[in-house]
């Protein structure tokens, strides 16, 4: 299998914000950023986390039933829309909107880092530099914190220890998700033998081009699954594996899931562009192949948050079992909810060895916050529907953690 590699971006183009041409597919979920302003605290960050987020600050509609808002003091802003840039907080600086786990957290910490105030953003291959003149930092302080939280879909890349000089951010868990690979079928039954893919053989299609099965195999630099390896009448089928954008937390969990490390010069999105995460409209040629968060295949298809599934063959998008192993249970779309035996259970972390493919995600704060964040952000992921014994988290597809009373807390450095 592959090992993993670091890629670093050397230059700096300075460019308007206004000028930024993304090429990743945005959602067609409706925007659903604050919907009203002045919020003490602002949050921004992962696609995957970002609809249940907005359910508990906004409200939201499920089965037709309104629920009402349980955190008004917090705006959550989307990975993706209009306008961006973005000013979460009056007084303050306008920023380009975060797309994605990485890129919450950077922002988070320019919001924090009294060495470093710089939120530094790639799109489409321009980085731009934006200054967020946060309190501590040289002389150009506005004394506005722009961001106080951060969604992230993955712990930290690398920890340190905590109480430690480089313990400057605290993640603590938000709600469980799984992340399984969606396989676009189009029109006919082409596809349909192809309904389970083991570890080894994602790691094929997305890093090193063969399985040792021998079911996936590269032809033409193109990775196919073979229905019948080893004979002279196999039927080849064309995979065209595709990455969310670079700062995606989905997108990091699952390749290291998968144990890829250096992607395969054939998967869109390898190096640069790809598509926005959860996006199932932009999964329409057949044989695409690409991870998805199940928490927003549940929710999406259950109607809870808008749904991408309007491209040309969205209907024929479908999720795969990974290793035996369905991510959800239900026999109709009303009825999906996470399958525990591809999720583990909610009162431990899931392992690596076992739930692979499961992931805690989390609320990011900075960690000299403590005293109030704490406490703050574990409750985000305990809101429950009114007086009812329903939780929001579910009602989007996701686990409920029961293990986050004081566990579970990651330290990492300044990410800016």
């Amino acid at each position: 299998m592959s090992r993993p590699t670091s890629r670093i971006t050397k230059a700096f183009v300075a460019v308007g914000a206004a000028a930024l041409a993304l090429t990743v597919t945005a959602p067609l979920a409706a925007n659903a950023d604050p919907s009203t302003t002045g919020r003490a605290n602002q949050i921004s960050g992962s696609d995957t986390i970002q609809d249940v987020l907005n359910g508990i600050t906004n409200g939201y509609t499920s089965n037709g039933v309104a629920r009402a808002a349980t955190q008004t003091d917090l705006g959550s802003w989307n990975a993706f829309g209009a306008p961006d840039p973005i000013t979460p907080k009056a007084g303050g600086q306008a920023v380009g909107r975060p797309h994605g786990s990485g890129d919450g957290v950077k922002a988070l910490s320019a919001s924090w880092n009294p060495a470093n105030d710089l939120f530094v953003q790639t799109v489409s291959g321009v980085t731009t530099s934006y200054d967020l003149k946060n309190v501590g930092t040289g002389t150009d302080n506005d004394g506005v914190r722009e961001f106080d939280y951060a969604r992230s879909s993955s712990k930290p890349g690398t920890t340190v220890i905590p109480g430690t000089a480089n313990d400057k951010l605290t993640y603590v868990p938000f709600a469980r998700d799984a992340v399984a690979p969606v396989l676009q079928k189009g029109a006919g039954t082409t596809y349909n033998s192809v309904t389970n893919l083991t570890t080894d053989q994602l790691n094929a299609i997305f890093g090193d081009g063969t399985s040792d099965d021998g079911k996936i195999t590269l032809v033409s630099n193109k990775p196919v699954y073979n229905t019948a390896p080893g004979t002279s009448t196999n039927a080849q089928l064309p995979l065209n594996p595709v990455l969310p954008q670079a700062s995606s937390g989905t997108r990091t969990f699952f390749l290291s899931a998968i144990g890829v490390g250096t992607v395969g010069t054939w998967v869109t999105g390898a190096t640069t562009g790809g598509v926005a995460e959860n996006d199932a409209s932009a999964l329409n040629t057949a044989g695409n192949i690409a991870p998805f968060s199940a928490g927003q295949w549940i929710s999406q298809k259950k109607g809870t948050v808008a749904s991408t599934f309007t491209g040309s063959n969205s209907a024929t998008l479908s999720l795969l079992q990974t290793n035996g192993v369905l991510a959800t249970t239900g026999s109709t779309d009303a009825t999906l909810a996470p399958n525990a035996a591809y999720y583990g259970s909610a009162t431990a972390e899931p392992t690596a060895a076992t739930f692979r493919f499961a992931r805690d995600t989390y609320i990011v704060y900075p960690t000299q916050n403590a005293a109030t964040a704490d406490s703050y952000a574990r409750g985000l992921g305990q809101k429950r529907v009114g007086t009812s014994s329903t939780y929001v988290v579910t009602e989007f597809g996701f686990l409920r953690l029961e293990y986050t009373g004081t566990t579970g807390r990651y330290a990492s450095n300044w990410t800016n």
